[in-house]
This record gives C-alpha cells, sequence and structure tokens, in this order.
C-alpha cells in the first residue's frame, strides 16, 4: 500500500514540514508556555515522541504505522522498520539551569534475556536506522528542531553499542548531541552521537514572527554533526530575535472551569484538528501527547499548581497525582490496548498513603473520540477510599509491576473504574465527576 507522503518530491516534503510547524508545533508551544505562567505545568510540546514519528516521516518520505505502539511484525516506528526516538531540551523545568536532552533508546535486553518491556538487541539492529528528533536552543535561545541519523547496519556502531551495554546494568542507551548547558559545541565523549557516526538530516528553527526557517535540508545525503553548531550568515540575519511571547493570561481563569474549558478548546481541541491532516499524509496515529494536557487542564479547573516537572516530581502541588487515558480501542485515535490509568508497581507505597512522599489526591481524565469530535471527563475518588481500593489490589497482586485501572461503563455516565474489564473484581474505584467537556460543531444559518 502506498501512503501520501511516499508520493511526494523532496520539495514538496520540505514545504509540508514548514506548514507542520508554523501551523501545529509553534502555535502550540506558544500557547503551553502562556498557560505554564499560570498553572506551571511543563510547555513540552510532544510528551511521547510519536510527533517525532510525524517528523521523520515528513523528512524522509517514510509513512509511519498509523498505530499507538508497535505490534505484529513491526519492528520500527516506521513501516519500513526504522526507529525513532525524541529528545527534548527546551520548555523544561529550570531549563536556565540545566540543559539536557538524552533520548532513551533501546532499553535492550540480551539476546537470551526475557523480553519484559525490552526490545531485544537483535530486533534493535534489524530496524537498521535509527533516526533522533532533537528539540533544542541555538545559542541566540531561539528553538531549532534537528533530525539526526544513525547507521544500525555500520558494523563500528554495532561495536560501540554492544560495548556501551556491557558497562551498564540498566541496559538503556542515552547518547548525548550536546554536553549540559552547552549549546555551540557538540557531545564528543564515549557516550555520543559523535561517537555513533550520526549524521544531519534536516534543522528548522522559530523565527521571530514564528516562521519556520529550514536551514539544512538533506534527506537523501546527511551532512556532517558539526553542521549542528553552524549557521549560515543569511539564517542569523533572517531569524531575528526571540519570539515574542504571548500576553499573560488573567490570573480570574485558574481554578475555574472557564479557565478549563478555554484550554480544552485551545490546546486540546483546536491542536488535535490541525494536526489530522499531517496524521493521515503522514499515516501517523493521531493520538498524540496528551498526557500533560490532562495536567494543565486539571491544574486550572481546581487552582492547584504543578512542579512544571516533565517526569520527576508531582503533577499537582503537594502530592497530587494526574493520570490520563485516551480514545478506546481501534477507534480514530489509533489505540491499540483498551484505554487505562497505568499505575506503576515503584509507586504503590506512594498510592497507599505507606511512604514519605504519599499522593495526596489522585485526578483520573478520561479523553473520548466520537464522530471525529472529542470530548473529555475529569474525575477524582475521595483520597482515603483510592487508598484502600489500591491496597486491595496490591495485596491479592504484590509482584505485579502495574496496576490498570479501566472505566466500568459507558463515557458520558460511568464514574466507576476498576483494575480488570471481567465481572470480578477485587477492588472497585467510585469517583467524583468534577468536569465534563465536549467539542461541538456550531450549526450557521447560511440563509433564511
Amino acid at each position: 500500500m502506498v501512503f501520501p507522503i511516499e508520493r511526494m518530491s523532496r520539495t514538496a516534503r520540505k514545504r509540508l514540514l514548514k506548514d507542520f510547524f508554523e501551523q501545529v508545533i509553534y502555535p502550540q508551544r506558544m500557547n503551553l508556555l502562556a498557560f505554564r505562567g499560570l498553572d506551571n505545568q511543563t510547555a513540552m510540546v510532544d510528551t511521547d515522541g510519536h510527533l517525532g514519528q510525524l517528523i521523520t516521516s515528513i523528512i524522509t518520505g517514510k509513512p509511519g504505522t498509523g498505530k499507538k505502539g508497535k505490534s505484529g511484525d513491526e519492528l520500527g516506528d516506521l513501516l519500513d522498520g526504522s526507529e525513532v526516538k525524541s529528545g527534548w531540551r527546551i520548555d523544561q523545568k529550570n531549563d536556565d539551569e540545566k540543559e539536557d536532552a538524552h533520548p532513551h533508546f533501546g532499553n535492550l535486553a540480551h539476546k537470551r534475556a526475557p523480553t519484559g518491556g525490552a526490545k531485544r538487541v537483535s530486533d534493535f539492529f534489524a530496524c537498521k536506522k535509527l533516526y533522533v528528533v532533537h528539540h533544542s536552543y541555538t545559542t541566540s535561545g531561539h528553538y531549532k528542531c534537528e533530525l539526526i541519523q544513525v547507521d544500525l547496519t555500520d558494523s563500528k556502531v554495532k561495536k560501540t553499542i554492544r560495548k556501551w551495554l556491557g558497562t551498564t546494568s540498566k541496559k538503556d542507551l542515552q547518547p548525548r548531541l550536546y554536553p549540559d548547558k552547552v549549546r555551540d559545541k557538540l557531545a564528543t565523549s564515549s557516550r555520543s552521537y559523535k561517537e555513533l557516526g550520526a549524521k544531519l538530516v534536516a534543522r528548522i528553527i522559530q523565527s521571530e514572527s514564528n516562521e519556520g526557517i529550514i536551514d539544512i535540508w538533506k534527506p537523501q545525503a546527511p551532512v556532517s554533526l558539526d553542521e549542528c553548531i553552524k549557521y549560515k550568515r543569511k539564517t542569523l540575519k533572517t531569524i531575528g530575535e526571540n519570539p515574542a511571547s504571548h500576553d499573560p493570561l488573567a490570573a480570574e481563569l485558574f481554578g475555574t472551569t472557564e479557565g478549563a474549558r478555554l484550554f480544552f478548546e485551545e490546546c486540546v481541541v483546536r491542536y488535535r484538528n490541525i494536526l489530522q491532516r499531517f496524521c493521515v499524509l503522514t499515516h501517523t496515529t493521531a493520538n498524540l501527547g496528551y498526557g500533560f494536557l490532562a495536567q494543565h487542564l486539571v491544574s486550572i479547573l481546581i487552582g492547584v499548581k504543578g512542579e512544571d516537572s516533565k517526569s520527576n516530581g508531582d503533577d499537582l502541588e503537594g502530592g497530587g497525582e494526574i493520570k490520563s487515558a485516551f480514545g478506546y480501542r481501534w477507534d480514530a485515535s489509533g489505540a491499540l490496548d483498551v484505554p487505562r490509568w497505568d499505575l506503576l508497581g515503584s509507586k504503590k507505597a506512594d498510592m497507599m498513603g505507606d511512604s514519605e512522599t504519599p499522593w495526596t489526591r489522585f485526578v483520573g481524565v478520561r479523553y473520548w473520540l466520537e464522530n471525529n469530535q472529542l470530548s473529555v471527563r475529569i474525575l477524582e475518588p475521595e483520597i482515603g477510599h483510592f487508598r484502600e481500593e489500591v491496597k486491595k489490589y496490591w495485596e491479592n497482586f504484590p509482584e505485579s509491576k502495574m496496576l490498570n485501572i479501566f472505566m466500568r461503563g459507558e463515557f458520558s455516565e460511568t464514574t466507576k473504574f476498576s483494575h480488570a474489564m471481567g465481572v470480578t473484581q477485587c477492588m472497585e474505584i467510585e469517583c467524583e465527576l468534577l468536569l465534563h467537556l465536549e467539542e461541538s460543531s456550531d450549526t450557521v444559518i447560511v440563509q433564511a
């Protein structure tokens, strides 16, 4: 089967990349930066790497798998088997103090080891090419996105990666493109992309007027990684100053239903609708990055700020935890699994209130897509009830690594959740509905 992105010329794909950043990435980023000033939640746009797959598809002309996650015989993130990873060095907590982006790729298990959630080394090298979408700043502070490529068929690269695996117990490779806090030099340590012989495929920079300036475009013949820190005089002149920040949002929106509605409309519904065209063209899942958007929604609704953290720290000040689930299996969102809230076993003491850092509240967010229109429900159980119920699960399954909480009933009505979809459960969590929002289509009278 041939997909639209495969039919496009390099010139057409270059134009499409520019459109994608100007219509999707830049507006969403600037909106999130504005809301971040209100709710102190992260402004990162891509939370799970799937936008990186879309960007890679546009640049290389290789379609995605159209799925959230991997299944069947597909080894990589693109249909040709290429692996894609993303790393964000911008819009994170304390980004002025520490700039680091070390995409996790591999999480590789030994060929004889049980796979669990890890990819076997043999499967990883079968991908042949690794693409890394790297988001960072220029020396002048402009947001730039670079696509780099690693040849996984190269014997030297294989040898280097196997050597790395032999010196770490985590089996999780995290090479660097730039040293921490440095923008004008490449990382040259033994754990760098330089060491892997990576090449630069393309680069796009956000200009003063929120235009995407593509100053490197080499899909067919990637160039030396050294070009990452070089800029043509014309490029520097064209990008101008840093883009102006959005006007501060009214403080009165924080802790209100209207504030949550505004965020849902501007940063969830509008973002998704503009994104659809690009998902179709690249055969990429439409289920893209709604987890952090849920954190904004909850913060704004209940009036409790976050800790501006991607993964470390609490979702809400004072120990609040937020979980989200999107769509339903095989719907237009591209979900492969029945949506659920996933609670890690490593956090079971926190969720039961038995640790020094207990969850003081738990808020669940459920997105739903029907007739191509998006809805969301925000639900919260009383924390004592929540702790009692999850404790029942961990007492029954003490060795479990994950507690999956599923919806019990129809989306528009349910407030009950449990760990299993079957008739028998050892726990049932009753929630209070805090908010239900639905995307709507206005009817315009053209002629009476």
